[in-house]
């Protein structure tokens, strides 16, 4: 069967037709989990970066009194490197028993703090409703992602030095990268640089409700979208004026704050929307 690609989305069915389209083409349909993650902008310029890598995190890392550096990218990670140290110090009352340097930094990431990690999803309607639940003056966006397709090719195969595919958050390159962005390890970055998928274990609450995943930006990586093949990675738009009409259509799916984060704070305010209370 054949279907009309959308180049945009204006109803949860276009977003259908999306899904159906990239499973298709690397998967067989109906078998499995088809392993296609999703992103939802509610701006459509934003591009595809985590925390650090945004501007005013740059700005903040490049304007700084003190300069050990004029090399821009470890201006960042200088930067970084402090405020990973200082949440794992000043939280360390909060922290589980035995919780792992990489548990406490996919953490930070989940209360806010500026990381290298970009949050996926492998739910379309989450990346839906996270396109169409802000900026309504803005078109949202919507990236589909084959996260295989990140990890490149090893020029030696006698001789790996990339992952052979995505990789869970236990993996040993996953400690060694974020002990590097932690500063515990200097020496512990990649020699070729690149965006590492991971996918996380998936703890009762927001992580479950969304099926997260994730992208780090390893230190001079490329940018996604400048280096990766169109057919892989693709963004879709989503026009303003659909933007409620979308949201209604989601919260009669049960698609909504209260779903999306299980939590009674999201709880109350998706029955103040669904009122039309501030």
């Amino acid at each position: 069967m054949t279907t009309t690609s959308v180049s945009d989305v204006s109803s949860v069915g276009n977003l259908v037709t999306i899904v159906e389209e990239w499973e298709r083409k690397f998967f067989d349909p109906g078998k499995g989990f088809p392993f296609i993650w999703y992103r939802g902008h509610s701006d459509s310029n934003w591009p595809l970066l985590p925390g650090v890598l945004r501007s005013d995190f740059v700005n903040m890392a490049q304007s700084g009194e003190l300069q050990l550096t004029t090399d821009p990218d470890l201006q960042i990670l200088i930067r970084e490197r402090t405020i990973n140290k200082q949440f794992v110090r000043m939280g360390a009352s909060l922290f589980s028993a035995g919780m792992t340097l990489s548990e406490k930094y996919l953490l930070a990431q989940h209360h806010g703090l500026p990381t290298r990690l970009l949050d996926w999803t492998t739910n379309p309607l989450a990346a839906l409703f996270f396109a169409v639940s802000g900026l309504p003056d803005k078109d949202g966006a919507i990236f589909v992602l084959n996260p295989r397709f990140l990890i490149p090719n090893d020029e030696d195969e006698r001789k790996p030095i990339f992952p052979p595919d995505v990789v869970e958050v236990h993996h040993p390159l996953v400690a060694q990268l974020i002990g590097y962005v932690c500063g515990r390890d200097d020496t512990a970055n990649h020699s070729q640089p690149f965006t590492l998928p991971i996918t996380p274990d998936l703890q009762a609450g927001r992580m479950l409700q969304q099926g997260s995943c994730f992208t780090f930006h390893m230190p001079k990586a490329p940018p996604l979208g400048n280096h990766f093949p169109k057919s892989k990675l693709e963004k879709y738009v989503i026009p303003k004026e659909k933007k409620a009409e979308i949201r209604t259509t989601l919260r009669r799916m049960n698609v909504n704050d209260a779903t999306l984060y299980a939590d009674l704070d999201h709880l109350a305010s998706e029955i103040k929307a669904a009122y039309s209370l501030r």
